[in-house]
């Protein structure tokens, strides 16, 4: 994990390949990257960061390729990403006080399921 990450460890008693190992736990409110997020893969599954790291990376790659042809991918119990189109529009220049146009242009954009809101609001309902 990155150096500016605020954690301690646990001990996970049989993971796979049966010898004890130690994973570390996120304080709340730290930052993870993608390589923190395939290291803690890497260590829950056995598979080594490298396989992780591919597989991550494909992954994030077809759902890169889905919003570039249109598409929208729904993954339940965390959330959709798809394109919004925005309208072209007047917007001012700060600097000069003068009216610019904005184009039109698409955007990415990710809605957080209610289940995982519900989770991150301690409210989930079993």
């Amino acid at each position: 994990m990155t150096d500016d990450h605020a954690c301690s460890h646990e001990v996970r008693a049989d993971p796979p390949g049966g010898e004890s190992t130690r994973i570390p736990v996120l304080e709340r409110g730290t930052r993870m990257t993608k390589a923190d997020i395939v290291e803690d893969i890497a260590q829950k599954t056995g598979l080594t960061k490298k396989e992780v790291g591919e597989t991550v990376d494909l992954f994030l790659e077809e759902i890169s390729k889905l919003l570039v042809d249109g598409h929208h991918l729904e993954i339940r119990g965390f959330g959709t990403f798809k394109v919004k189109e925005r309208k072209e529009r007047m917007a001012r220049n700060p600097r000069t006080g003068d009216a610019v146009p904005v184009p039109a242009r698409k955007v990415p954009i990710f809605k957080v399921s209610k289940m995982l809101k519900d989770r991150v609001a301690g409210t989930e309902t079993p």
